[in-house]
């Protein structure tokens, strides 16, 4: 075989490197040609550099082959040593993952990222390496993103953190000793920036048996200041021993404006035995949709004014109807998830509904692989997007929850005491965040970007940017014993940034924990 200095390093890696140079290599030699070559361990958490000089003991006709070419190509590899070094310690000042990299792909990836070009392939697989929660599966990332990515995440971490959006704060004041029932009054606390906007208070209805109890669920901004939503729960009969029975749920309203004054207050009354109000949505043009179910089997839309005025009235009857968990508007009409019904297959039940209320289609998320649970929905630039996560179909007869297999394994075990460290690799296979993607002439949804190990968290629209939030599942432990959960854990909260145009433009670690608990 023919050696020459330009080709006899190209293909070896420093171990292979280290194998065939012996102890008694010419010392001067070393210096003058060698002397930058750096013994360099790859591991799979990082880089350890552990530089020491290289000592040769090669066959002989390499030796001499090595010195009659070094005058020939001693610029060649002094540029070669030197350019990998400075990949080497590139790699080790950014913390990024060298697991699969050959010496020459290590210099690649380091060319493509300082030059800012980002189109090698080993650059994006270095990219999702070192950025924990980021794995674009649906599409190879563009070289955009991949900038994006760099420069928000692993340079530094610099990514930008947005304004916050208002906050609702709602307290329940009860008098000392009360019980829970019992409170004086419900307080409603605007804030934005931690810092308080205005209070409003909403007295309780009523503190003993027999009375009417008043609920606060939720709380959000519109176009018309904001919109406050809860519940009367009146209470028909009361038996001897105190205990209250044959209730009457009936869904309030109110409207509040930007000083915290009260303008109105309307009680939803359509027939219903029960009737809550789950979602207030703002139609852009003065008016509200308010999204209700009636007798758990009515799915229900109201329409309001600015002024507390009830425009019309539609309701569709399902089989059952467990609960409404999210809604948001699509196009001119709306999308909302339903629970608890005869199709649902978990939490993956979606009716469109048009402007007057009616149900145009239904559609049920699922597929022979995975099972979909989604957690948000939140429109964007006329589009609605739906924060959810899969998880394989569990194997077995009836019905599995989304971890059966994994309690399975783990109640098939000799032994129950298994560490984080092997649990939680099996939790995170488990999990796959994904963000759907639903846009109004058709509405069903259609994947957008997922995250391996993580589940899909909540959806907000600000600085005209839709953040995605995903919870990365950082740690888990088995409590076999504990009543409410088997398995739990802490996941780390990464925040997605979209544009207009539904771009990746950033993503940072917000510095939050999730709780997980299964």
């Amino acid at each position: 075989m023919k050696y020459t200095l330009e080709n006899f390093f190209e293909d070896l890696n420093p171990n292979e490197l280290d194998e065939i140079m012996p102890d008694n290599f010419d010392e001067k030699l070393q210096k003058n040609i060698l002397k930058r070559i750096e013994k360099t361990t790859l591991c799979k958490s990082g880089i350890k550099n552990n530089s020491r000089r290289f000592n040769f003991k090669i066959f002989a006709p390499v030796a001499a082959c090595l010195v009659l070419t070094a005058g020939l190509g001693g610029c060649a590899i002094a540029a070669e040593v030197k350019e990998y070094n400075a990949a080497v310690d590139f790699f080790e000042q950014n913390g990024l993952s060298v697991e699969g990299l050959s010496r020459e792909e290590l210099k690649e990836v380091y060319r493509d990222i300082t030059t800012n070009r980002f189109t090698n392939d080993k650059t994006a697989e270095v990219i999702r390496r070192s950025v924990p929660g980021v794995e674009i599966l649906q599409h190879e990332p563009t070289p955009e993103e991949l900038s994006v990515l760099w420069n928000s995440n692993v340079n530094a971490w610099s990514g930008s953190h947005t304004k916050a959006a208002v906050k609702y704060q709602i307290d329940y004041e009860y008098q000392p000793g009360a019980q829970y029932y019992e409170f004086d009054k419900i307080t409603v606390e605007c804030l934005r920036d931690g810092e308080t906007l205005w209070k409003t208070d909403f007295p309780t209805l009523g503190k003993k048996w027999g009375d009417d109890e008043l609920y606060i669920n939720d709380c959000v901004m519109t176009s018309v200041g904001t919109v406050v939503w809860g519940h009367r729960c009146h209470w028909t009969e009361v038996t001897e021993g105190g205990s209250k029975a044959n209730p009457l749920t009936y869904g309030r309203i109110a409207r509040i404006d930007d000083s915290g004054c009260k303008l109105w207050e309307r009680e939803l009354d359509h027939g219903f035995k029960d009737e809550y109000i789950k979602a207030v949505l703002d139609n852009g043009d003065g008016t509200l949709a308010v999204i209700s179910y009636g007798d758990f089997e009515y799915l229900c839309l109201s329409q309001y004014d600015a002024d507390g005025n009830e425009l019309s009235f539609t309701k569709t009857q399902f089989s059952r109807i467990g609960n409404i968990l999210n809604a948001a508007k699509l196009g001119d009409g709306y999308l909302v998830q339903l629970a608890g019904t005869d199709e649902d297959d978990g939490r993956a039940h979606l009716a469109k509904l048009d402007r007057a209320g009616n149900v145009t289609d239904n559609f049920v998320y699922k597929s022979e692989e995975c099972d979909y649970y989604i957690t948000d929905m939140a429109e964007f630039e006329g589009n609605v997007y739906l924060s959810a996560y899969s998880v394989p179909k569990q194997t077995g007869e009836g019905w599995r929850n989304e971890i059966a297999d994994i309690q399975d394994y783990l109640f098939n075990r000799d032994n129950w005491d298994i560490s984080s460290e092997e649990l939680t690799p099996i939790v995170r296979d488990n999990y796959t965040a994904v963000l759907l993607l639903c846009d109004p002439a058709g509405g069903e949804p259609k994947n957008f970007y997922s995250v391996k190990g993580s589940l899909g968290g909540a959806l907000a629209v600000e600085n005209d940017q839709l953040k995605w939030n995903v919870e990365s599942i950082a740690s888990t432990f088995f409590s076999p014993a504990t009543s409410a959960f088997s398995i739990g854990g802490n996941c780390l909260v990464y925040r997605y940034s979209f544009d207009e145009s539904g771009t990746l433009a950033g993503c940072e670690d917000t510095g939050e924990i999730a709780h997980y608990a299964r």
